[in-house]
């Protein structure tokens, strides 16, 4: 019956059975849905833990030092195939997490 109208019936159940694992071939799907609606709940939080981070931060250095490293032979962050689109992406979404969550960081 898709995944908006099962929560919407029955939220336990679906959150049981997702805590459990999805089948592998919908997971990306499920986990899809719950990162689209806990961030409908949260709009522009993004956008304003990216502009609450200080460039000059620590956390913010070591991810500098990282990213190169970060999948390496991976397309999506290859600079010779994508510029650097997805270093950037992954700075960016490493960035706000260590500004959102402060007693994590990054780490």
């Amino acid at each position: 019956i898709g995944l908006q109208n099962y929560f919407k019936a029955n939220p336990d159940k679906f959150i049981d059975r997702l805590s459990k694992g999805p089948p592998a071939e919908y997971r990306w799907l499920a986990w899809r849905f719950m990162a689209d609606l806990i961030c409908s709940k949260k709009k522009g939080h993004y956008e304003d833990c990216l502009r609450a981070l200080n460039p000059t931060s620590k956390a913010l250095h070591d991810i500098d030092k990282d990213i190169n490293r970060t999948f390496p032979n991976h397309p999506y962050f290859n600079i010779e195939n994508k510029g650097n689109f997805g270093q950037e992406t992954l700075r960016n979404v490493l960035g706000a997490y260590s500004v959102n969550d402060k007693q994590v960081g990054y780490c």
